[in-house]
Parts: structure tokens; sequence; C-alpha cells
């Protein structure tokens, strides 16, 4: 693992029916921004990009390794086989979005250029956006909401 950089914010895996053989890794990147198209942009897709290209294998293995190892029964060396050397990975972007991106059009604009970072079928290609209004306001009174529950414990 590359500990200088950030790293991608989480993993989870596609299972079949049976819960035992893994089907995909599902990296996914979660961001709360007043600038969703930049974040995405220069964020996103810089960090999808070098996970294709196999230049961040190290930090997927490493994170891969954890979650594998957390599915009683399952085969961990067949599961790396195919989402390392098999290339079977899906890519989910959640993404806080604002008033413009709220039709289809304006999702279209802000995941723009999803296709040319993460080629193959759609099913490897996930966006989802959540529109909070006032989102630093809302931020901020949710903090402060933590804040208060962790000194009452």
């Amino acid at each position: 693992m590359i500990l200088a950089h950030k790293g991608f914010d989480g993993l989870s895996v596609k299972l079949d029916k049976t819960k035992k053989k893994v089907l995909a890794a599902v990296v996914f990147e979660d961001k709360a921004t007043d600038n969703p198209r930049a974040t995405i942009r220069d964020d996103v897709w810089p960090e999808f990009a070098a996970l294709e290209s196999g230049d961040r294998e190290n930090v997927l293995t490493a994170e891969l390794v954890s979650v594998l190892s957390s599915i009683q029964g399952c085969d961990v060396d067949a599961a790396i086989k195919k989402i390392l050397w098999s290339k079977d990975r899906h890519y989910r972007v959640s993404i806080t979005a604002g008033e413009s991106h709220q039709d289809d059009e304006g999702r279209r604009r802000l995941f723009k250029g999803y296709e040319d970072v993460v080629t193959g079928p759609l099913t490897r290609r996930r966006g989802e956006t959540v529109y909070v209004p006032n989102l630093r306001d809302w931020m901020s009174d949710l903090a402060d909401k933590a804040i208060d529950l962790v000194r009452t414990m």
C-alpha cells in the first residue's frame, strides 16, 4: 500500500447467490462538495483511471484481501485472480449535486467522460447524486449533532 496517497473511499464485492463466489469488485468514491463537476473531473476520474491502468494495484490488492478475508467460505485466491487478472471491476461515484444537475441532461454533464475512464459495458459504471440545498450549512449542522452526541457519551 502507498500510505502517502489518499486512496479510494471504499470497496465492496458482488457475490453469487451462494455468497461464496465473487463476481466483481466495486470501487467507490463518495464526495460531498460545492463543485461536483470539478471534483469528478479532477479527483474521481484520475483515481479510477489509475486503478484501471494498474497503477494502484497494490492498494486495491491490500483492500481486497481485507474484504475477502471476512467472507466465510470464499476462495480468496480465485477472487483475487478474477478481480486483478480478469479485471472484473465496477466503479461507483456518489456525489452531492447542485440544482443544475437534477435532470438527465444535468447528470450527463456531471458524469461526462466516465465511459472514457472506465471502458466496457455500462454495468461497470454507476453514478449517483444527492441534492442537499445549502450543503455547507447542512454539513455543519450534522457535525454539531455528532459532536453533541459524542459529548453525551
